[in-house]
């Protein structure tokens, strides 16, 4: 039987990375995380999946729109601490609620590596972020997981004006 070439450019694209990707992001060991999950459920590998796609688009959503593809942005996430804690000793109705004290900060820690159109390397570190929760009001109030995507775009923000300049 002779191959479809239809076929063939399509098994093609889904094992080919696209090339214009302007942020890529890898998690290390994200069941090692040290709170990565929406519920207080046992930690799962669903329950944290659900968490990191969520991070994920808003981060890439915000590359987007702080580098435009005058940049690539990497980041290699190897630690994570979503704000808030579940306090099981409140009770069974708040099993599933996420209190949010100064006492429990978002954290996020990674390596980055910023590079231009070209493949130019214009900006590589590690970073260990932390969200002192209530310094101002967020600005995200409606998102989910909003102290780590608050930090998170806020070093966006700065990484951007620092290592590239809008075009036109």
């Amino acid at each position: 039987m002779k191959p479809q070439p239809l076929l063939l450019i399509l098994c093609f694209l889904l094992v080919t990375p696209i090339a214009s990707a302007q942020f890529i992001i890898e998690w290390i060991d994200p069941l090692d995380f040290r709170d990565a999950t929406y519920d207080n459920g046992p930690r799962s590998e669903r329950s944290t999946q659900i968490v990191l796609n969520d991070l994920e688009r808003y981060f890439t959503r915000n590359a987007k729109r702080h580098f435009g593809d005058r940049a690539q942005l990497s980041m290699t996430v190897t630690q994570l601490d979503l704000a808030g804690d579940f306090e099981a000793w409140r009770g069974r109705e708040y099993f599933d609620v996420r209190i949010v004290r100064p006492i429990y900060p978002a954290r996020i820690e990674f390596s980055y590596s910023l590079k231009s159109p070209d493949g130019t390397l214009l900006a590589q570190g590690s970073e260990k972020l932390l969200n002192d929760l209530f310094t101002r009001p967020l600005n995200s109030s409606f998102e989910n997981y909003p102290y780590i995507k608050e930090i998170v775009d806020d070093w966006m923000s700065r990484l951007a004006r620092k290592h590239t300049q809008p075009s036109g």
